[in-house]
């Protein structure tokens, strides 16, 4: 049995329905356990990125750790962060890192800087805005909107707080695309941005750094493990978590010649050919 988001199963908008599947989930996977079923978990976060009940997902993952015949962590941090937050280490733990994106997000045309009549000299920061990352993506925008700007611009894609959307609403150094982008369009705002935004404050694994790696952006980010370890050298501006001030941040984001060659060689390391060749290893290991 292979898990990728278990907490798919169990999650409901009911504290109640939420209860009681996670108590079936526990019966079904104790059950797997004693019939001879080898349990594997690609622990993708450490934490979901939304839930009800902090004490039932840390149950789930502690029961979840303990059980699984193999854990997959998909960054450098993965296997540290899930013995800090749940204090159990996995019988077997293999690191099979995140891969990019190449051939899968393919530009379209649709979003450029001459059809968004952005000027050519302006630096383009790109802010993917989610619900799961409101807080962050807000005090993002009240830093930037206290930022001279006059040299660069913010696209905002994705969606927005009541109260940022109001805020940034005919606002010149910021652009906002509302909704879903489709992975064309996805591409082609990556193809036009200088700098990727990537404002989590706690996550184990981001998508998004992947994103970055494929089109050879540098990031602007808070030094969080994740990004300490896995940013190429000059690939970025890390800026401390508990900061305030991004002005100079953001200056240096502009000022800096990053080193673009760096990004890029670092798909030679984050590879799904390589990951899925450790992983197919070791499953068979498991199995034989």
């Amino acid at each position: 049995m292979y898990f990728h988001w278990p907490e798919s199963i169990w999650r409901s908008s009911s504290i109640l329905i939420t209860l009681i599947k996670a108590f079936v989930f526990l019966i079904r996977l104790a059950t797997a356990k004693l019939l001879g079923y080898r349990i594997v978990w690609s622990a993708h976060n450490s934490w979901p990125h939304e839930f009800l009940l902090k004490g039932v997902e840390q149950i789930m993952r502690i029961f979840l750790i303990k059980n699984c015949d193999l854990v997959i962590g998909h960054s450098l941090n993965s296997a540290e962060e899930l013995n800090e937050y749940f204090g159990v280490k996995p019988k077997k733990y293999q690191l099979a890192l995140h891969g990019h994106y190449d051939n899968v997000y393919l530009p379209e045309g649709r979003l450029t800087r001459e059809l968004l009549n952005i000027d050519s000299e302006k630096k383009i920061f790109l802010l993917l805005a989610k619900t799961r990352s409101r807080n962050e993506d807000d005090f993002f925008i009240n830093e930037w909107m206290n930022w001279d700007s006059h040299k660069s611009i913010l696209i905002i894609s994705g969606t927005l707080s009541v109260g940022s959307k109001e805020k940034v609403k005919n606002l010149k150094n910021i652009f906002f695309i509302e909704g879903f982008r489709s992975r064309g369009e996805m591409a082609d705002l990556f193809v036009l941005a200088n700098i990727i935004v990537l404002p989590y404050r706690k996550i184990t694994t981001s998508g998004m750094f992947f994103m970055a790696v494929t089109f050879g952006k540098p990031i602007l980010a808070p030094d969080i493990p994740f990004f300490k370890l896995h940013m190429a050298k000059n690939g970025g501006v890390l800026y401390r978590l508990n900061q305030n001030d991004l002005r100079n941040e953001f200056n240096k984001a502009c000022d800096v010649n990053f080193d673009i060659g760096a990004i890029l060689r670092q798909k030679e390391i984050y590879s799904w050919t390589h990951s899925g060749s450790a992983i197919g290893k070791i499953f068979t290991g498991l199995l034989c």
